[in-house]
């Protein structure tokens, strides 16, 4: 499977479900946020989003998030077929096999494609600043 990405708004939309977004959350998608939000939140929410770390089931995929001390947001993407795709911010979520064993690594920051380099990381590395809206 490779994996279908595609410039949406601020951030990128995969597989037409799953939201990376770097400012506004979107009602339609799973929003991926960057940054660590607050740990609990109260009322009801009229958006599906996840920006703590832990593990999330929604829509049959799997979503592992770990963080970084400065809040960054690393997330591992199980798809029922078994197909890992991972979200790196920070080289730190490396250390986790899940994440280094991932078919596809997505990310925005050139260290990382550096650090899976120096890291022995095989997974195909995606830039995903290189991919323009249509």
């Amino acid at each position: 499977m490779a994996v279908q990405i595609e410039k949406h708004n601020d951030g990128y939309l995969l597989e037409g479900k799953i939201y990376i977004c770097f400012s506004k959350p979107e009602k339609n998608y799973i929003n991926l946020m960057i940054t660590k939000g607050e740990d609990m939140k109260y009322g009801e929410q009229d958006t599906f989003m996840i920006d703590f770390p832990g593990e999330y089931d929604k829509d049959s995929i799997t979503i592992k998030v770990v963080d970084d001390k400065g809040g960054e947001l690393n997330y591992l993407i199980k798809y029922t077929n078994g197909t890992a795709v991972a979200f790196v911010q920070t080289a730190k979520a490396f250390e986790d096999d899940d994440f280094a064993n991932a078919k596809h690594i997505l990310y925005v920051d050139p260290f990382i494609k550096t650090s899976m380099d120096k890291m022995e990381v095989e997974g195909e590395a995606i830039d995903l600043t290189k991919i323009v809206a249509e």
